[in-house]
């Protein structure tokens, strides 16, 4: 982006500057005045390589009202009519067959003001382009515009209604995009398939989980007396538990 210091000094070099008339020049620096203070030249590449590509957050966020009311009501380049089937326009049918070039802009915070510019693709030929430019604030209204073919010097021509209708799409489709981004990110729970209310199961009774034992292994006789052997080596007067055989167990039962 472009210091603030070099705002306020700028010169008016580029070549469309140099080649037009007194008066047209006038008119021209006029366009790039914002509230007392000069703006820079879109044509001038000097100014424009350090502008940034299209960013959410940098750029106007142009909606089809503000073009609307700049085109039809501002400066009358159409009639109502025509921007109620803004469809069948040469400008949005630029933009839809790919003749508006990659955008760059230019914004200060300072001023409110942001500057977009473009190259065009001329109707009538495959080969020449005109070079277009619009401010508008980030909000969206737009003040100025201007291109170098022949109706350019106005403030609106159809190659500058293809900058605006380029930006309002672009701008549309992010906003759609981090919409859809934040629904997914909403959704959440299981999916339940509808069924009918007489078939629902509305008893709150809790099932109580059923636990489960697993029955213990016996372990082989031969690690079972090895284990008896270890304890009385250590702990000779140790109790421990020992399995009667069978003649023992019937004793045992004839005792008692």
């Amino acid at each position: 982006m472009l210091s603030k210091r070099l705002l306020f000094s700028i010169i008016m070099s580029s070549e469309y500057y140099i080649e037009i008339d007194t008066l047209s020049k006038a008119w021209y620096e006029e366009k790039l005045t914002y509230n007392g203070n000069k703006l820079p030249d879109p044509f001038d590449p000097k100014m424009t390589k350090h502008w940034f590509p299209y960013s959410k957050t940098m750029w106007p966020q142009i909606s089809f009202g503000d073009i609307y009311m700049y085109l039809a009501e501002t400066e009358n380049t159409y009639t109502r009519e025509e921007m109620k089937n803004y469809k069948s326009l040469d400008a949005y049918n630029y933009v839809l067959s790919g003749k508006v070039s990659p955008i760059s802009g230019y914004r200060n915070d300072t001023l409110n003001i942001c500057i977009l510019t473009c190259k065009v693709l001329s109707g009538q030929s495959c080969k020449k382009y005109h070079h277009c430019w619009i401010s508008a604030a980030p909000n969206g209204i737009v003040h100025n515009g201007h291109c170098t073919c022949m109706v350019g010097l106005g403030k609106a021509c159809s190659h500058v209604a293809a900058l605006l209708f380029a930006v309002e799409l672009i701008n549309k489709e992010q906003n759609e995009a981090s919409s859809s981004v934040t629904r997914k990110r909403k959704k959440t729970g299981k999916k339940f398939d509808p069924i009918p209310v007489a078939l629902m199961n509305f008893n709150r009774k809790r099932k109580c989980k059923k636990e489960i034992f697993r029955k213990s292994v016996k372990p082989p006789k031969e690690a079972y007396e090895t284990f008896i052997a270890a304890i009385k080596k250590y702990v000779p007067d140790a109790p421990y538990l020992k399995e009667l055989s069978d003649n023992e167990e019937k004793c045992s039962a004839f005792e008692t």
